[in-house]
């Protein structure tokens, strides 16, 4: 069978080496590494939140965020459900944002953190809620299952603020930005 999509080969992958090294990421510091299992089980629960979000083939799904390991499952979750992946950078203007949104006639979006989804939600109150973002635990594997639509889990990033070095810069950029 001829290999074509991303999701297939992560499947693949996590089949022939599951434990084989997929992505590292520096986070606050430290080092963090997942293999090709932890990736695509990663890959699987959140496709089955996107699922459970009545979320359809062809539909477009938004990913708007740093460029994380959680980002790259976000865009191959939706891709494995046959969607439309439209992937912003954090420091687009709100025009930037909401353009792109209706343009790609996007319905759901994954937000990096708490400002970005509240902002967004305002403007877009139609977008579906996304599954929570992954909380790390101890062995610095991720994941939790998908909530019940239209409710936000507790310790999702609706539920939390963040606090992420990288949330705080982007936050005082466009503070700085509108003070201009």
């Amino acid at each position: 069978m001829k290999l074509t999509t991303l999701p297939q080969i992560l499947q693949e992958r996590a089949e022939q080496t599951p434990q084989r090294l997929s992505q590292r990421h520096k986070h606050r510091g430290i080092w963090r590494e997942y293999s090709f299992a932890q990736v695509r089980d990663q890959v699987r629960s959140l496709a089955l939140g996107l699922h459970r979000l009545g979320v359809e083939r062809g539909q477009t799904v938004a990913v708007i965020g740093e460029n994380e390991p959680e980002h790259f499952w976000a865009e191959v979750a939706a891709q494995a459900l046959g969607c439309k992946v439209v992937s912003m950078y954090p420091d687009l203007t709100a025009d930037e944002t909401q353009y792109l949104l209706e343009d790609s006639e996007a319905v759901c979006l994954f937000a990096q953190d708490q400002e970005q989804d509240q902002e967004l939600q305002k403007q877009h109150p139609a977008l579906r809620r996304t599954p929570p973002r992954p909380a790390a635990t101890a062995a610095g594997r991720r994941g939790r299952p998908a909530p019940p639509a239209g409710r936000p889990p507790a310790g999702s990033p609706r539920a939390r603020p963040s606090a992420s070095r990288r949330s705080r810069t982007a936050a005082a950029r466009r503070r700085a930005r509108s003070a201009r």
